[in-house]
């Protein structure tokens, strides 16, 4: 076993190479160089570095092979080894058959001959041959200038077959033209493709070939057709059988031209489709073979004086009912709308139900939009319109104005800087884990966002300039806002509660001593303020408050569906006939299948009413 590489280098990185080389230089079994024997000629080359490896790149060593080959030659390449294989590359001695001499290195197979000699061909020509190529298949490759039986002379290669010939005809015709055909010796029928020099009737030239016949002429011309109009049509075609593609214009018995073609028959049914002239006079739109009903007010007037109510193409209708007051019925201020054949028959009105709007102002302020005689007791339909107040978390009731005002669905506005949206509205928010963000270059809160701050307000002025050019009036850390685009007082401080307005800290005091139940928000636009770390005390105050207020809203709900149910037990018990309509109202204001919510006040009012009867 042979190890290449440096001892030193690997003794320096592992003590177990010191040993090895102890054991090696005991042997004897060190050295700088590589010794290498030629197998063939036995000599030794000691190879030091890589550079002496180039003279033995063969396998072998410096020296010249000289091997004798099987040819006899000795081998001239370098010496390579008993492995390589032995290339003579020296011109072959060997001749073919003929005697001769072979081209190809010794070391390759002769192969057939490749000398070119002349010999004659079967044919009688000579040609240049290899010397291994036999005469009786070689193919003869002089050209001749052979005679046709036509008379006409080609030019062919020995021994191929001339075929049909291709020269032009060019035989005189009767026309006088010559024939342009290719040569057909044998076959006496000419075909003149001359371009034919006759004309039509017209003076066209025709357009065939002067050896067929002629074709029809179709060069467009204007023409007069049989109906009178005229077109472009090919030359020759046969007026009686073209057909006119333009409109016709004859006009049908109801006076509207045709819409067929020229040559169709005409419509026996009128297509046009548009305005019509009735024969009461209206127009109306439609189609002229399927005329539509006059739908336009009759203009007969009736004995009454009054317009008859039927449209113009129905019967005038014997009693009219044209609806006409005809006083009051003493009940209510409207006059009852009765139809003109009953006022005139002198009919009595005392008993008519009023159908009018009552529009009688409510307590609420809105028109009353119930039927007048549904609210002749007094009691109001519910009040469609929406209910204006505001809830107690600032947001707008989304019901309507005589409904009980439901708890509010929506997001609560109040959510600290950490929170994408807030939680249900009227609730406290969760207490945020997060640090609070209430800092200035002065003061620093320590204590987490939902907690109470450990820090006051700063008493530094702002000392940064708004977008609008104006100096910031807050105080430092709060929210910054101008005294002249805040509209608020200049002289001292000013506070953003997150709206923009400018207010002063005597206005934030004064308007968070009310004693109204609502969220904490500005006291002049009164929109909700969502975060202040300065005044968080005051809105978690505002919300206890609100969630006091919910509580006691729930309680109250359940109380009216109990005096709902005891105004219905009451209702069963007052059943008569004075008193069925009521009862009827009642039950049907209390049904719970209506969509319709009863507010406590009107319930209020039911329960008087049934007292009273």
């Amino acid at each position: 076993m042979i190890i290449l590489g440096n001892l030193d280098q690997l003794v320096s990185a592992s003590n177990i190479w010191n040993k090895i080389r102890t054991i090696l230089e005991k042997q004897d079994a060190l050295g700088d160089s590589l010794p290498l024997q030629c197998q063939t000629h036995r000599r030794t080359t000691s190879v030091h570095q890589v550079d002496d490896l180039v003279s033995l790149k063969n396998g072998g060593c410096a020296q010249d092979c000289k091997l004798t080959m099987p040819c006899g030659h000795q081998c001239l390449e370098s010496c390579h080894g008993p492995a390589a294989r032995h290339r003579c590359g020296q011109v072959c001695p060997r001749t073919c058959p003929s005697g001769h001499p072979c081209s190809k290195p010794c070391d390759e197979l002769c192969g057939p001959c490749q000398t070119r000699v002349e010999r004659t061909l079967k044919c009688g020509h000579t040609a240049l041959l290899a010397c291994h190529e036999r005469v009786d298949l070689a193919a003869c490759r002089v050209v001749d200038l052979r005679s046709l039986p036509c008379g006409h002379q080609l030019t062919v290669t020995c021994g191929v077959d001339p075929g049909q010939c291709k020269e032009q005809c060019s035989a005189q015709l009767d026309c006088g033209h010559l024939c342009t055909s290719p040569c057909h010796f044998g076959q006496p029928d000419h075909t003149c493709s001359e371009p034919c020099s006759k004309i039509c009737e017209r003076n066209h030239p025709c357009q065939g070939k002067c050896g067929s016949p002629c074709v029809e002429c179709t060069v467009l011309v204007d023409r007069e057709l049989t109906c009178g109009h005229r077109a472009s049509v090919p030359c020759s075609t046969d007026l009686r059988n073209f057909d006119c593609l333009q409109n016709c214009q004859r006009t049908l018995e109801c006076g509207h031209p045709c819409r067929s073609l020229c040559y169709e028959p005409c419509d026996t049914d009128c297509r046009y489709r548009g305005e019509l002239v009735l024969a009461c006079g209206h127009s109306v739109q439609g189609r002229c073979a399927d005329r539509p009903k006059c739908d336009q007010p009759c203009q007969q007037v009736l004995t009454c004086g009054h317009p008859c109510q039927n449209t113009c193409g129905a019967p005038c209708e014997e009693n009219c009912t044209r609806l006409v007051p005809t006083g009051s019925s003493g009940k209510c201020s409207h006059s009852p709308m009765v139809p003109c054949s009953e006022a005139r028959g002198n009919q009595s009105h005392r008993d008519h139900v009023c159908k009018e709007r009552c529009g009688a102002r409510m307590r609420c302020g809105h028109l009353c939009t119930g039927v007048c005689s549904q609210c002749e007791r007094g009691v109001h339909a519910g009040c469609e319109e929406p209910c204006p107040r505001r809830l107690v978390c600032g947001h707008q009731c989304p019901a309507l104005c005589g409904q009980l005002c439901p708890p509010c669905k929506l997001k609560s506005d109040i959510r600290c800087p950490h929170s994408k949206s807030g939680g249900k509205c009227g609730e406290m928010p969760r207490p945020c884990k997060e640090k609070c963000v209430w800092r200035c270059p002065h003061l620093k809160c320590s204590k987490k966002c939902g907690a109470k701050c450990s820090r006051s307000v700063c008493t530094e002025k702002c000392a940064l300039t708004l977008k609008c050019g104006h100096p910031c009036r807050a105080y430092c850390g709060e929210r910054c806002v101008c005294a002249e685009c805040g509209k608020g007082p200049s002289e001292s401080p000013l506070v953003n509660l997150g709206c923009g307005c400018g207010l002063s800290e005597e206005e934030v005091a004064s308007h968070a001593k009310s004693t109204e139940i609502h969220l904490f928000d500005c006291p002049r636009c009164r929109k909700v303020v969502f975060f202040s770390p300065w005044h968080k005390q005051i809105m978690e105050e505002r919300m206890e408050r609100v969630e006091s207020l919910n509580d006691y809203f729930f309680s109250r709900s359940t109380k009216v569906e109990e005096r709902k149910t005891e105004l219905l037990n009451q209702v069963k018990s007052l059943m008569s006939p004075s008193t069925e309509e009521f009862c009827k109202f009642v039950r049907t204001s209390l049904d719970s299948r209506s969509k319709k919510l009863i507010s406590s006040t009107d319930l209020a009012a039911l329960e008087i009413q049934a007292k009273l009867l």
